[in-house]
C-alpha cells in the first residue's frame, strides 16, 4: 500500500498539512538532537496545524482518523524528524485513548479544553500509591515518558501500598496495576535521556512526590469493557497497540528516507579510487533493490495487520489472536527496516558516519528503535508463548 492511499478526505489534507510545515520539523531536528527534546517550535506547529487532534474522538473536538490514516501521516513525518513524529504521535494518541478507560468525570477532566495530550508509561517500576479520601496520593520514579516536555498530562503506572508494602491480588498473588493521569505540573521530570538513537524525543524519567490523583482519573489494566459516549469508536479499543503501530511506523519513516537519500547520493557519489558513480555498481544497486524490498515488504505487513485489527475494533474487542499477530508484524516490521537501513550504511561507503550526510543518524535511530521493549526480540517469545498455550506475559497485550 502506497502511502498516498486514502480512505477519505482525512489523509490527504494532513499530508498536505505536514508538508506545509516540513521546513519548521526539519529546521528544528538539530535541535531537537542536540537537546535531548523536541524543539518548542516544532511540537508548537504541530498542535496549531491540528495534528495533534488526529486520533481525538469527534465528540471531543478531534478528527477521529481510521488507524491506516493515521499510520501513514506519522510516517510521513517521521521522514522529516523521527523525534518529531514520535512526540506526536505518543502524546496525542495515549491522550486520545487512554482516556477512555475513564468516567465521564474523568474524560470531562482531561478535555475540558478539548483536544489534549498525554505523556505515558508503563514502565517499571510503578508508583506506589496510598489511599486517602476521594483518591490517591503517588510517589516514586518511572521512565520513557516521550513528550512529557510539552504534554498537558501525564499517565503512570501504580500499584497500592500499605504500610509501605504492596497489595497483592489473592489469586494472582501479584500487585493490581492501574492507570492514574495527572497534570503535568504535578510531577518533576528528570533528565535521565542519553542515548544512542531516538535522542530528540526527551525521554525522561518522571518523578511523584506524593501528588493527588482523583479516583476518577485512574483506571485498572484491563480491557475495555464500558465506555462514555466519545469513546465508541474503534481506536480505544486498539490501545495500547495503536501507539506502537505508530512507533513501528517511525521505523518505516526513518527506513523509507535512508532509501530515498541513498537513491540521491548514487546519483552524485562516485566510488573512492573510481570512476563509477554508485547508480553504475552492481554492488550498490542490489543492496538498494534490496533495501527497498525490506520497506516494502514492513509496510505492506504492517498496513495488513493495521486494517484486521482495525475492523475487528469497529465490531468489537481485539481477540488475543489478532493481538498476537499485530505484535509480530509490529516487532517484525521494527526489524525489517533496521536491516533496510544497514544495507544503505553498506552501500553509501564513508558518507554514512559522517554527521552531516544524515545517515548515521538514521542507522542510530533506527537500530535504537530495535530495543525498544514494544519490539524487541523478547516479544518474538511472548507470542511464541501464547501459540504453546501459554499464558501472556506482556503488559500491552493484557488491555
Amino acid at each position: 500500500m502506497n502511502i498516498t492511499e486514502t480512505r477519505g478526505e482525512d489523509l490527504s489534507s494532513m499530508l498536505d498539512i505536514v508538508a506545509g510545515i516540513a521546513p519548521t520539523i526539519r529546521a528544528g531536528a538539530e535541535s531537537a538532537e542536540a537537546n535531548r527534546r523536541l524543539d518548542d517550535g516544532v511540537f508548537r506547529a504541530m498542535v496549531d496545524a491540528g495534528l495533534t487532534a488526529m486520533p481525538c474522538p469527534k465528540a471531543l473536538g478531534g478528527h477521529e482518523m481510521h488507524a491506516l490514516d493515521l499510520i501513514q501521516v506519522w510516517e510521513a513525518i517521521a521522514r522529516l524528524d523521527p523525534a518529531a513524529s514520535w512526540n506526536l504521535l505518543m502524546t496525542s494518541t495515549m491522550a486520545s485513548t487512554a482516556s477512555a478507560f475513564l468516567t465521564q468525570d474523568g474524560v470531562d477532566a482531561v478535555f475540558g479544553a478539548g483536544p489534549t495530550t498525554m505523556a505515558g508509561s508503563f514502565h517499571p517500576p510503578p508508583a506506589f500509591a496510598t489511599r486517602t479520601k476521594g483518591g490517591w496520593h503517588l510517589h516514586g520514579q518511572s521512565g520513557f515518558f516521550s513528550g512529557a516536555h510539552h504534554a498537558s498530562w501525564i499517565l503512570v503506572a501504580a500499584i497500592e501500598v500499605v504500610n509501605g508494602e504492596p497489595v497483592l491480588n489473592a489469586e494472582t498473588g501479584m500487585p493490581d496495576a492501574f492507570g492514574a493521569i495527572l497534570p503535568r505540573s504535578d510531577v518533576t521530570l528528570v533528565d535521565t535521556w542519553h542515548t544512542m538513537g531516538m535522542r530528540g524525543t526527551g525521554s525522561v524519567d518522571v518523578r511523584i512526590d506524593g501528588a493527588f490523583v482523583p479516583s476518577h482519573l485512574t483506571f485498572h489494566v484491563a480491557p475495555l469493557t464500558k465506555t462514555t459516549p466519545a469513546f465508541s469508536g474503534p481506536l480505544p479499543r486498539m490501545f495500547p497497540l495503536i501507539l506502537v503501530l505508530g512507533e513501528s511506523s517511525v521505523s518505516l519513516g526513518i527506513a523509507a528516507e535512508a532509501v530515498a537519500r541513498l537513491r540521491r547520493l548514487a546519483e552524485e557519489k562516485t566510488a573512492a579510487f573510481t570512476a563509477t558513480g554508485l547508480h553504475d555498481r552492481e554492488l550498490i544497486q542490489y543492496l538498494a533493490g534490496k533495501s527497498k524490498s525490506r520497506v516494502d515488504a514492513a509496510r505492506a505487513y504492517l498496513h495488513q495487520m493495521c486494517a484486521i485489527a482495525y475492523d475487528q475494533a469497529t465490531k468489537g474487542h481485539l481477540t488475543m489472536d489478532t493481538k498476537a499477530d499485530l505484535q509480530l508484524a509490529l516487532t517484525y516490521s521494527t526489524e525489517l527496516c533496521a536491516e533496510s537501513v544497514r544495507l544503505v550504511h553498506e552501500a553509501v561507503g564513508a558518507t554514512g558516519v559522517r554527521d552531516e550526510a544524515g545517515f548515521e543518524r538514521l542507522f542510530r535511530d533506527a537500530h535504537t528503535l530495535t530495543q525498544h521493549a514494544n519490539h524487541s526480540s523478547s516479544r518474538y517469545a511472548t507470542v511464541g508463548k501464547l501459540l504453546f498455550g501459554k499464558d501472556n506475559d506482556w503488559i500491552a497485550l493484557s488491555f
